[in-house]
């Protein structure tokens, strides 16, 4: 009883208003990437199988559809540019990892031990055909984020872009903690060298890893007023650039995400200086980190119903537009579930306790 009490009594204190954790502007674009991600596999369950290419990528509108994947990004931008003020507030590396454990972890094991449970019973592309062995170690290797970053398999397929993130929180806490208590010695010198070659071969293997350090140059640029259309132009440029990058079959074609990394960088310094305070997005950007985790759960089981109900054959466009409706909406009730049951109350609790 008494440990129940301390926990209320520390959930119940006012939440601190961090540089950027409550900005409205962030919430914004946090529900901005979610949706355009969204918008992605929408148009992605219209040119795989359910929809027997109802959608076809020879379609000019794929490209367009595909910069969709592009909301990755931004929420990479999003995790460097808080990165920064997280660990600033931590009173050692220690914190700030527990922290951002904390901020990770809840929903992401919720939603892994979902999936270890029913994947061997369902159609799962490996759970379902591996041994007990085969499946400890499946948990074992998923549970510490490294697939994505290296080749294992993957029981979440989009937690990919969660393992770069948790791999980038690491390396900047030990960049930041490195720098910041350094001394005139060859040790620390060492120390550096061997940390930004890391990040140079992240940089150079996944290219897509330099949009942390985007979020981190905005974060240390002084705040400056941006033309809304040079944002909205640099956001489209960016955009198309990425998915040119990501789809294209064009030889060299990822080299088109550095270039696009500026007109990034000039985007989220407008959008970070500008106040969005649209209350729709800023709710889809408050349960964005849960509906990204959740949605294509919903999706599949939702393609299997559509495809034995003959909804895909009969009135497809129909089809797939009751289909988006639903996914969408079953998504939005269960994110706003774990969100409050999981990612608020836990991550506020570990703030509070922190600085107590």
């Amino acid at each position: 009883m008494r440990n129940m009490q301390r926990y209320q009594d520390i959930d119940s204190r006012p939440k601190p208003q961090y540089k950027g954790i409550m900005n409205n502007s962030i919430q914004f674009w946090r529900g901005f990437a979610i949706l355009i991600i969204f918008l992605f596999h929408i148009y992605g369950a219209g040119t795989t199988g359910v929809w027997s290419n109802l959608l076809p990528s020879s379609y000019w509108l794929y490209y367009i559809f595909g910069s969709g994947a592009a909301g990755v990004d931004i929420f990479f931008i999003i995790a460097g540019y808080l990165a920064v003020g997280s660990i600033k507030r931590s009173s050692g590396l220690f914190f700030y990892l527990r922290r951002r454990i904390a901020r990770i972890y809840p929903v992401y094991l919720t939603m892994l031990i979902f999936i270890f449970s029913i994947g061997p019973i369902t159609d799962h592309s490996w759970l379902s055909k591996v041994s007990l062995a085969g499946w400890l170690k499946g948990l074992f290797i998923n549970l510490l984020l490294l697939p994505g970053v290296f080749d294992f398999p993957i029981a979440i397929p989009v937690a990919w872009c969660i393992s770069y993130i948790f791999m980038f929180y690491i390396l900047w806490g030990l960049v930041y903690r490195a720098y910041n208590t350094r001394k005139q010695s060859w040790i620390y010198y060492v120390q550096m060298t061997l940390l930004l070659f890391i990040v140079s071969l992240l940089i150079y293997q996944f290219p897509r890893f330099i949009y942390f350090i985007v979020g981190i140059l905005v974060y240390y640029t002084p705040r400056q007023k941006i033309n809304p259309w040079v944002g909205i132009i640099s956001l489209m440029v960016m955009l198309s650039m990425l998915s040119l990058g990501i789809f294209s079959y064009a030889p060299n074609h990822e080299l088109l995400i550095f270039p696009s990394s500026v007109f990034a960088y000039v985007f989220f310094l407008w959008a970070i200086n500008t106040n969005f305070n649209n209350a729709v997005m800023i709710f889809l950007g408050n349960i964005s980190y849960s509906f990204f985790l959740v949605h294509t759960f919903v999706m599949h089981p939702m393609k299997s119903i559509f495809n034995r109900a003959g909804m895909m054959i009969d009135h497809p466009y129909l089809g797939l537009t009751i289909f988006s409706l639903i996914s969408f909406s079953l998504s939005i009730f269960i994110a706003w579930v774990l969100y409050n049951l999981l990612e608020k109350r836990l991550f506020w609790v570990s703030i509070a306790r922190q600085e107590t």
